[in-house]
């Protein structure tokens, strides 16, 4: 493997690299090389967090969840994780540079829940949420052990060259039994779910809380509870203040005037205090499922943007289209 070409990102307690792997089957091949942070590389603890990551991603095979493409290691200090380069980079900068767009660009936009009518292969809010839900449902359906990914947010997904969302960044995932509960606080406040926030026990309920969020934010373009137009009673709260209203059901994210009603009103079940009422992960994937197909620009819109015959390409499109 080339040394890496340059640094992308921080992630929770690492660096993130673009480099190019060598293979004998595709020729010279872009990846994200993820390692330690120099000072954590020094503390078994998050040396073994770390392998825990390793392993379970090694695991993972699923259209919507970035490839895992091995790791290397010189020292139990020296250990780096490989995954398909996401050309895109994340959701959460994606949808934070539509928000920017002048309004002119955005009325004109096509990144909207339907999309436009043209024929072009884009990406809509749509299928992106589609992408996501469907990486979640295959987590929550694993056995023996389900697993709940704990940290389910924009920045936490990764969009390749066509802009089909990969969900990634299973530091904090665990493995758990289906009537098992988990107890430790991990995530981004705004994300996380009110039972969590309370230090209650919760399971896989949680990852459905946090994808209603994930729904607004795709809905506004902006990170929850930031529009004070939508929520004036979120003007000037403090983080720990807003935590406190989420964790006690007084406050969820708001929606823009311009949702599509049944987005709505799956995003309000998925945020139900009551995590007992919140739907399951393959309930949503069905139910938007059958939004895609129903949609008139779908065929024209994102199967023709599914190449087989190109190594790392995948797409909820082609689990759709199988299904034509």
């Amino acid at each position: 493997m080339n040394r890496p070409l340059h640094r992308c990102t921080y992630c929770g307690y690492g660096m993130v690299y673009r480099a190019q792997l060598d293979t004998d089957e595709r020729g010279k091949i872009a990846v994200a090389l993820k390692q330690l942070l120099p000072s954590r590389a020094q503390q078994m603890e998050h040396i073994e967090h770390f392998m825990h990551e390793i392993r379970l991603a090694s695991t993972l095979v699923h259209p919507n969840i970035v490839p895992f493409v091995g790791f290397t290691w010189s020292s139990i200090q020296d250990i780096s994780m490989l995954t398909e380069y996401m050309a895109q980079g994340d959701l959460h900068k994606f949808l934070r540079a539509e928000f920017a767009k002048p309004p002119r660009d955005k009325r004109s936009s096509f990144f909207t829940w339907r999309g436009g009518n043209d024929g072009t292969p884009r990406p809509t809010k749509l299928s992106i949420a589609a992408n996501v839900i469907d990486a979640i449902a295959y987590l929550h359906g694993q056995t023996p052990h389900s697993i709940v990914h704990r940290d389910l947010k924009s920045k936490n997904i990764l969009l390749n060259h066509l802009f089909v969302a990969h969900l990634a960044d299973f530091g904090v995932s665990r493995l758990t039994a289906c009537d098992a509960v988990m107890t430790a606080r991990v995530g981004t406040s705004a994300w996380i779910a009110p039972e969590v926030l309370r230090g209650d026990k919760y399971s896989y309920q949680a990852d459905m809380y946090s994808f209603g969020v994930l729904l607004a934010e795709l809905d506004t373009l902006q990170d929850p509870y930031k529009d004070t137009t939508l929520q004036p009673e979120v003007a000037g709260l403090s983080a720990a203040k807003l935590a406190s209203k989420v964790a006690h059901g007084k406050i969820t994210p708001a929606f823009s005037d311009s949702v599509p009603p049944f987005i709505k009103v799956m995003a309000t079940k998925c945020l139900s205090y009551d995590y007992t009422a919140r739907p399951s992960a393959a309930q949503v994937a069905m139910e938007l499922t059958s939004h895609l197909i129903k949609q008139n620009h779908w065929q024209s819109q994102l199967i023709p943007a599914f190449d087989l015959n190109t190594p790392g390409t995948s797409s909820h499109a082609a689990y759709i289209g199988a299904a034509l």
